[in-house]
This record gives C-alpha cells, structure tokens and sequence, in this order.
C-alpha cells in the first residue's frame, strides 16, 4: 500500500517542497515523479511528513541512493512533538524573535496579544474574510490591493530599521504550523527555552501576520547554524485558524505546482 509524503528540504538558500509515494517503509522508499541529484546536493536537513491511521507522521532522514524515480532514505530521528507533526508548510522569509525569561514570559504574551489584536482589526484582515463570498473578478481585486499592501509594508518596514528601537533579532524562517514554527539560530538553545516571535506580513504576500511566545521543542545542528523547533504557547483559536488557513492554502499551490511539472 502507497502512501502520499511530502518532503521539506532545507538548502544553504532555499526551502524546497517535494510530493511522493511511499512505496516501502522497510527499507525506507519514495517515488517521486522525476528526481534529479540537485534535488539533495548540499542540502542542510530533510522531514518526511504522512499521514498514517488518521495521525501525523513526521520523521528528520537522510539521502541514501537513487535508483531512477525510486529514492531510498535513512530514518535518522522520528520527530514526535506536537509542533514537529503538525501539518506544516515552508515558510520562506523571516522571523523577528526574541529569547525571552520566564520573568519576560507574561510581559511578551501580552505583546502578542496586543500585536494579534491589532491585526484582526486591520482592514486587510476584514478584506480577507470576505474574499470567499465574492466575485471571481472582485477576489482577484482584494488579493492584488492584500499584495500591494504587503510590498508597502515591507517598505515601511526597510525605512524604519535604521530608526526603530527594537529588541528583536531577524532570523531565517523555515517552516509554519498552527501548532509551532521553525528558524535558524546561531545561539545555543535547549529544550523548553521561550521565544517571543513576530511574523510579517509582507514574507506571504499580506497573507499571514501574528505575535505570538512559545517554546523550544527541538534542534538539529547545521553547518548554517541550529535549526530550531518552536512550539506556540497561548496563542488565541482566531490567530490559529489564520495559520491553519494559511498552511492549507499554501499547501494547495505546492500541490498544485508539482502535479503541473
């Protein structure tokens, strides 16, 4: 019996996401509609995510050989918190974060709250609930002003760096899920750190913007540095019901991608 995977690879400067068929789990087997040698050259890490008796299955492995389509890989670790097994997408752009103390943590979970407010307030979040009950030609509308306002955002944002005050630190995004994220750090980090971390909106295209504090549930060393596994904290139902939407529409044009090569 076959069974859909979906394959994030990490590169020194990309993130790539793969479709393929689990045709053996023993040795561990995928076949992939085309496969090349660039597809796991110089890649820093990869996580196969399934599905398998209704829960997620998420597990960090490694290249072994390649026989045509068909791909073999290493099992190195089995991956079992909830912000590792979560239905998660690439995330291609950036975090501001901030480790926090548990003195910090209440203090920096307000923050959020007031950042999340914020934008559940925001024109551009009311633009976004009503697109589904528009026209086709008026949708196209909305989500041209959503991108346009997202660029002008970034602007704003470039201009002000110099300027602004700021206590957080930018890092390299690499995944998003309603349950956690992942980010490159170069500090040192242990399970159960807390993090404060803000998401803009311009890296999805006015799509997706939260606050939110969270928890250190995972790292895998890198030759770029660690690649860290957060899991959110007290994070209202609203903004993950944004993320979810987010991860589900993203994964629609991922899929949509690969069956289109």
């Amino acid at each position: 019996m076959t069974v859909r995977a979906r394959l994030s690879i990490i590169y020194p400067d990309d993130i790539r996401t793969v479709y393929g068929l689990i045709t053996s789990k023993a040795p561990l087997v995928l076949q992939f509609g085309s496969y090349s040698p660039s597809m796991t050259q110089d890649c820093l890490d990869m996580t196969l995510q399934w599905h398998e008796a209704g829960a997620s299955k998420c597990m960090q492995v490694e290249f072994l050989k390649a026989e045509g389509n068909l791909v073999s890989f290493k099992a190195v670790k089995d991956l079992r918190g909830k912000a590792d097994c979560a239905h998660r997408v690439e995330y291609k752009g950036s975090f501001d974060i901030k480790k926090i103390t548990a003195d910090e943590y209440s203090s920096y979970a307000r923050r959020a709250e007031r950042l999340n407010s914020a934008n559940k307030n925001s024109i551009v979040n009311k633009i976004q609930s009503i697109i589904p009950n528009e026209s086709i030609s008026n949708q196209h509308l909305f989500k041209f002003l959503i991108e346009m306002d997202a660029k002008l955002d970034k602007l704003v944002y470039l201009a002000e760096s110099e300027s602004r005050v700021n206590d957080l630190t930018t890092t390299k995004a690499l995944y998003i899920s309603s349950e956690g994220c992942g980010f490159f750090t170069g500090d040192a980090i242990k399970i159960g750190d807390l993090f404060f971390i803000e998401a803009r909106a311009f890296d999805t295209g006015g799509k997706l913007r939260f606050a939110a504090v969270g928890k250190i549930s995972g790292g895998r060393k890198t030759k770029l540095g660690i690649l860290a596994d957060l899991e959110f904290t007290d994070m209202e139902e609203a903004v993950k019901e944004n993320i979810i939407r987010y991860v589900f529409e993203k994964d629609r044009e991922l899929l949509k991608e690969a069956r289109d090569k």
